[in-house]
Parts: structure tokens; C-alpha cells; sequence
């Protein structure tokens, strides 16, 4: 097997294996690649029987599907152990994970095991699965924001979305946006912004996705506003000319 492949391999009895569970979890797998890359993918292998399939991107994308491959090894480690969300993942990679893994409905099919480049074969056991599942539980969503450098563009086949790093933590926010603002997005790629909109964090509180309603680019080297700096900046007109003390202590007797 060469560097740049991956390999799926659904585990069971020769000739026994349902082919739903092959059309299952090929599909997967491209999803879950694709939530790391936007890099278009070739059968180098193909073996019945024992329901094996390799793929291979095309050689002009090395740097990006080094990096995927990273990502996915990286993401499948840490949900070995743990039900958070891994960094440089979305929720789509997490479903992508979950429909692959469970297959054991369909008739011989023993397990699931992929293979990323020259690493060793990982199963997506029922560990794995579960943990991703708990991860995509209980979805804490609220209008927020990120700031951050845009690192990845994916924009095809209706899918839209875009990786921002987040400056505070390092780690990457999925970002869904309208083909609207695919002209917006395009330009502003490597550089610092400020999204907003319906953002989903995980159950540790880690920000996981955001559902894009507008964005700013950040100007570099723009200087950060000190608190003392907006004090009154909004005048006494909104509360009547009242003092900020007395108006938070009415606002308090109130409730």
C-alpha cells in the first residue's frame, strides 16, 4: 500500500458480506475525508470477496491529503479514549464516522478498518462510534462568534464551508456560509476575521461549528480597544440619563 492511499476493509466471512454494507461505508469514509480535504478520490484497489477498496487522490494534492490523513488519524486517536469532539473536526466528520461504524446490521459484517497511508490499520470499533455519538449529543447552540485566519475552503456539490482557526484556543471551527458569500470567502482566505452567527460548541465547551450569518475581515495590527477606552461611549441616553450603577441596580429590583 502506498503513502497516499487509503484502504477500507469491512471485516467478515468471503462472499458473506451484505453489499449495502460496502455502498455504506465507502460513502462514509468520502465524507469523512472530505471534511478534510476537498480532494477528489480514485479506486487504486479493488478486492471482492472480502469486501477491500483502496483509494488514491491525485499526486498534484500531496501537501493537502498529508494533512487530511493527519487530521483523521489524530481525530480517530483521541475518540479511542475520549467523547469530545477532536480538533480540526465537524460534525459532519463525526456523522461520517458513526454511519461507517455501524454496519453490524448488515448480514457478515464482522468490523470496520481503514487504513491511512503508511500507518497502521485502525478499527473503528465500537468504542470509537460510541464516542463520536456522544460527542454529537446534546448540542449546545446560541448566537456567538469566532475570530480567527481561515484555513480551509470547501465549496462543491452544495457543500460550503470553510475552517477558521480559532486565535483564542488553535483549534479549528467548522463554518457552514450561503453560496451567496462564496465571493467574500474566496478573498478573504488566509486572512484574520471575525464570524458570527448560530455557533455549536461541544459538551466541554470547546466552539465545534458555526452556522455563518455575517463576517468582517480583522485589519492587521489594528489596536485593541481597552475597557476604560468605551466607558460612556454609549452615553446616558439609553438609560434616561441615569448613572450605570443606579440602572443596574433598578434593572435588579425588577426581576
Amino acid at each position: 500500500m502506498e503513502r497516499d492511499e487509503v484502504r477500507l476493509r469491512i471485516l467478515g466471512a468471503p462472499n458473506a458480506i451484505d453489499v449495502r454494507a460496502l455502498h455504506r461505508a465507502l460513502g462514509g469514509l468520502l465524507d469523512l475525508l472530505h471534511g478534510s480535504t476537498d480532494v477528489h478520490w480514485f479506486i487504486s484497489d479493488l478486492r471482492v470477496g472480502s469486501a477491500q477498496i483502496q483509494i488514491r487522490p491525485p499526486r498534484k494534492t500531496e501537501e493537502e491529503w498529508e494533512t487530511a490523513f493527519q487530521e483523521i488519524t489524530e481525530g480517530l486517536r483521541h475518540l479511542e479514549t475520549d467523547c469530545s469532539t477532536p480538533a480540526a473536526w465537524g460534525d459532519s466528520m463525526l456523522e461520517a464516522l458513526v454511519q461507517t461504524g455501524r454496519l453490524s446490521k448488515f448480514a457478515g459484517v464482522e468490523g470496520v478498518e481503514v487504513t491511512l497511508g503508511e500507518g497502521r490499520p485502525i478499527r473503528l470499533d465500537r468504542e470509537i462510534v460510541a464516542n463520536a455519538a456522544r460527542a454529537l449529543k446534546a448540542p449546545n447552540k446560541s448566537l456567538g462568534s469566532v475570530a480567527g485566519k481561515i484555513d480551509r475552503f470547501i465549496s462543491r456539490s452544495g457543500k460550503n464551508n470553510f475552517g477558521l482557526v480559532d486565535q483564542n484556543t488553535g483549534r479549528s471551527v467548522q463554518v457552514t456560509f450561503t453560496k451567496a458569500m462564496e465571493s467574500r470567502v474566496v478573498e478573504a482566505i488566509g486572512k484574520q476575521v471575525l464570524a458570527w452567527g448560530a455557533l455549536r460548541r461541544d459538551h466541554t465547551g470547546r466552539k465545534v461549528s458555526l452556522a455563518l450569518e455575517d463576517f468582517e475581515v480583522v485589519q492587521a495590527g489594528r489596536r485593541t480597544v481597552s475597557v476604560d477606552e468605551i466607558v460612556g461611549a454609549l452615553g446616558t441616553d439609553w438609560t434616561d440619563g441615569r448613572g450605570s450603577v443606579e440602572w443596574v441596580r433598578e434593572q435588579r429590583d425588577e426581576d
